[in-house]
């Protein structure tokens, strides 16, 4: 049986992520620093209709914003509150390599790092403040080729801070995307050490990187490629870790039509959706070793 874990960054930083100059670009205007508060709580309807779960991976600059309405939600069973660090800065640098008309080429430098434990232990405490518990489970700002595999010392300060799943692969050779959902699928980091931590690649396109190519108002675009890939992986016994984040999920679509139109196409089409905690809770003794690359499947 295929499975769909339904995720959401939410990052929304007023003035730093996204940038203002970046919003301005793409949407010719800055994007409300408050827009979390809605998009909070237009999924919290639609999760509560649709009877499902969904995980949200906090950045502890979001966090520390809106603080009440987390708390709100830490008692919603519809709801899998984890972190996505501090600031969102990446722990890797990033040669981004675009294969759109303009060839584009960007380059992301990343934390010292040192200052990508401050981060990670920063970035747990505003969560666990906000919301009550201390999470288990991280999405890297960025996304990397080849996750953390390279980077041991921030795996073995995951596990020492009681983390137990990462989603940090999310990216081609190229540092670019999509990365096939069928070329990387959930992994432990046993070749580094730590057999008791998952990886949970990110796969397919994520909102932002779709719509910053394709358009921001095609909303219906986004929604059309997923329940593609939807129809195409049925059947299978694949997991694919949805990015989606909270700003971006509401620009033109405040109700997240497409989110709720995703849900309802996996149900149908016969997916599990559970939240990554679910699947991590449920998976501990069947996800294979390291296998950068190759299908690792279950």
């Amino acid at each position: 049986m295929a499975t769909l874990l339904l995720g959401f960054d939410v990052e929304r930083i007023p003035g730093l992520n996204p940038p203002d100059d970046f919003s301005r670009r793409l949407l010719g205007y800055v994007v409300d620093e408050s827009l979390t508060l809605g998009f909070l709580q237009a999924l919290q309807r639609l999760l509560a209709e649709e009877a499902a779960v969904a995980t949200l991976f906090i950045a502890g600059m979001n966090a520390e914003c809106f603080p009440e309405a987390y708390r709100v939600l830490a008692d919603d069973p519809h709801f899998d509150l984890q972190q996505h660090a501090y600031s969102h800065e990446p722990f890797k640098c990033i040669a981004e390599e675009r294969d759109d008309e303009m060839q584009t080429r960007v380059f992301r430098p990343c934390l010292p790092s040192q200052a990508v434990f401050e981060d990670l232990l920063r970035g747990e405490q505003a969560v666990t403040s906000a919301v009550g518990c201390r999470p288990v489970g991280l999405t890297a700002p960025f996304a990397y080729w080849r996750g953390l595999g390279d980077q041991p010392l921030v795996l073995e300060t995951l596990w020492d801070l009681g983390y137990r799943f990462v989603r940090s692969y999310g990216r081609t050779p190229t540092d670019y995307q999509p990365l096939p959902v069928d070329q990387a699928q959930p992994f432990r980091y046993e070749l580094q050490g730590f057999s008791g931590l998952m990886e949970i690649p990110i796969t397919g396109w994520h909102d932002v990187g779709f719509k910053t190519r394709f358009g921001w108002e095609e909303v219906a675009r986004f929604a059309d490629y997923v329940c593609g890939e939807l129809d195409r992986l049925a059947g299978t016994d694949l997991v694919w870790s949805l990015l989606q984040h909270d700003w971006s999920s509401v620009q033109y679509d405040e109700n997240l039509t497409v989110t709720r139109s995703i849900l309802r196409r996996a149900r149908a089409l016969g997916w599990q959706v559970l939240s990554h905690t679910e699947f991590y809770s449920t998976h501990l003794d069947s996800v294979g070793g390291y296998r950068t690359g190759l299908v690792s499947s279950f």
